[in-house]
């Protein structure tokens, strides 16, 4: 299956090995996780809602850092 935040990535079998969404109550995949944890950091970046669902660009913390 693939994860419902981006269409790309395809979701661990084990649920527990992918992210829990900040937004919803789905699970989606790491870079996922990853781009929702980084938008709650940042104030700078918007948080995208489910009804924006799927994202384009996805966010690391290593994109922060390198600003």
């Amino acid at each position: 299956m693939r994860c419902p935040r981006c269409m790309v990535t395809e979701l661990e079998i084990e649920q527990a090995q992918n992210a829990l969404s900040r937004v919803t109550d789905m699970y989606i995949c790491t870079p996922c996780g990853m781009d929702e944890a980084v938008r709650d950091f940042a104030p700078s970046l918007k948080v995208r809602q489910k009804h924006e669902w799927p994202v384009l660009t996805r966010h690391s913390f290593h994109d922060l850092v390198n600003e």
